[in-house]
Parts: structure tokens; C-alpha cells; sequence
């Protein structure tokens, strides 16, 4: 994380389905340290266990991996990957059979940021799917706190498709914003995403590179960029209980004076 102009911290971030982790980590951990990212969403894990060889290695390069795996079936998985400086906590999600997913609190400048990745299954009916995400969207968006949802949606969205075209209606029924618009596959198509709430937080500097011969989907980098809340501060007094002369206090209290006061005349008996 950095600070810009005083008022704002950029966090480096990236998404990319790099097709297994699990056989690759260590070109995929100097990827990520060259890029310093603070964070990042990954489709296509292939991981089957929570803890493994490749979480033990990320947590020795000083991350966090924390992903949902396939137990008993080969492929997909998702997981967030966060540096271990960054305080954390996995959010419970329900279950879709159309994707897999997955979601994170972090704490940026002391205020909560929601990370949650995404990977369509193209084996379930686009139909299901439909109903699935947009379920998944109101729970997403009622949340209180700002959120960056990325992943691969396994749609052609430089297409105008009908599929597309209904889901950039779903984004806009949500108020959200779509930030990729170039391929992110080595065939041409765009089938990643970055989406946030329209105002905040702001994406920027939304850079695709292919990495050749690891993954047949490009690696996106981009920053999230986070406003600095300013500290607000009380100015408070209060007596210093111990300094009391308790003696004079009781005096007080027996001489002063009580015929000012007048008991109200209509009592209640």
C-alpha cells in the first residue's frame, strides 16, 4: 500500500485464473512479489485440501491464502491472497452450483473493504446461473462496507451477446461498474471481471499482461484506491476524584443552603 496525495492509499491488486496454483506456486509467488500486490483474487486453484503445500509456501513469502477447494473433484477452487500484514477475516457465503466463490474482510485505513472472487461453471445452465448471481448480488450489495467482486464469469463480454447484454443490465440494476474491456484470454475474449459499487472504490490503472506459459488467461493488475479516514478528535475534562478534600465536601454539604428550593405542591400520596 502507498500513499498518494495525502488523502488517498493505493492498494496494488491483480486477478487472474492462473489454471492450478498448486503446479506452479513459485512462478506464481515471484509474479506477485514483482508486482508488491497487497492483494488478489484467483480462479482455478485446483487445490483440494485447506491447508497444503502451496499455503505453507505462500505463508512463508508472508501472505495469506484463503480459498474454497474441491474436495473430491479435479479443476476449479478459488481463493484471495492477502499479505499477512493486512488483517483478514473470511466472510461465510451460502453455497451456488453455478460458481464458486468466496469472500474476504480486510481493513484498509481502518475501514472494512469486502473482497469476493468469482468463477463461472459452464456446465450448469446459464439459466440457473441468472438466478444464482443475481441472488448473490443482493446479498453482496446490501452490505455496508465498499467491495471489489473479481473473477472469471466465463462470458465473451467484448461480445454483444444476449447472455452479455443481460448481465451488464444486472450490473446496472445493482448500480455497478464493470472495469475490464480488453481480452484477457490468449484467443481474444474477455472473460474476467473487476466490478464495484459505481462511486467507490475507485480502479485504476487496470493493466493486462500475458504471461506466457502458465496460464491460457492473462494476468490483470490494478489498484484499489482507499481514502484516508481523518482521525477525529474530542477534547474531554473531568475531576480528578482523588483530590477531593472529603472533609471540606462534607461541610459543604451540611451548611449550605436549601431555602431556595420549593417542593412541588401537588404531590401524589
Amino acid at each position: 500500500m502507498k500513499d498518494t496525495d495525502g488523502t488517498l492509499t493505493k492498494v496494488s491488486s491483480f486477478s487472474w485464473n492462473d489454471q492450478s496454483i498448486k503446479n506452479k506456486a513459485d512462478e506464481f509467488l515471484e509474479i506477485i512479489e514483482d508486482y508488491d500486490v497487497d492483494f488478489g483474487f484467483i480462479c482455478e486453484t485446483w487445490l483440494h485440501f485447506e491447508k497444503n503445500d502451496v499455503t505453507a509456501l505462500v505463508k512463508d513469502k508472508g501472505y495469506i491464502l484463503r480459498h474454497a477447494f474441491r474436495k473430491d473433484k479435479e479443476g476449479g477452487g478459488v481463493g484471495i491472497i492477502i499479505k499477512d500484514s493486512i488483517r483478514n477475516k473470511q466472510i461465510p457465503c451460502k453455497s451456488y452450483t453455478s460458481f464458486e466463490h468466496m469472500m474476504v474482510s480486510v481493513k484498509i485505513n481502518g475501514e472494512s473493504l469486502v473482497l469476493a472472487t468469482l468463477y463461472r461453471l459452464q456446465e450448469i445452465s446459464v439459466t440457473t446461473f441468472f438466478r444464482e448471481f443475481t441472488e448473490f448480488l443482493g446479498t453482496l450489495t446490501v452490505l455496508p462496507d465498499d467491495f471489489v467482486l473479481s473473477g472469471d464469469i466465463n462470458f465473451h463480454l467484448e461480445t454483444t451477446d444476449s447472455n452479455v447484454i443481460r448481465l451488464n443490465e444486472l450490473f446496472d440494476s445493482f448500480n455497478l461498474l464493470q472495469y475490464v474491456d480488453v481480452p484477457t484470454h490468449k484467443k481474444g475474449h474477455t472473460l474476467d471481471f473487476i466490478v464495484t459499487r459505481y462511486h467507490s472504490p475507485v480502479v485504476s490503472n487496470v493493466q493486462v499482461n500475458q504471461i506466457t506459459g502458465l496460464s491460457d488467461h492473462f494476468f490483470i493488475a490494478f489498484d484499489v484506491m482507499r481514502e484516508k479516514v481523518k482521525p477525529v478528535y474530542k477534547t474531554c475534562s473531568f475531576r480528578n476524584l482523588k483530590s477531593i478534600d472529603i472533609g471540606k465536601l462534607k461541610n459543604d454539604i451540611v451548611t449550605v443552603s436549601y431555602t431556595h428550593l420549593t417542593l412541588p405542591t401537588n404531590r401524589e400520596v
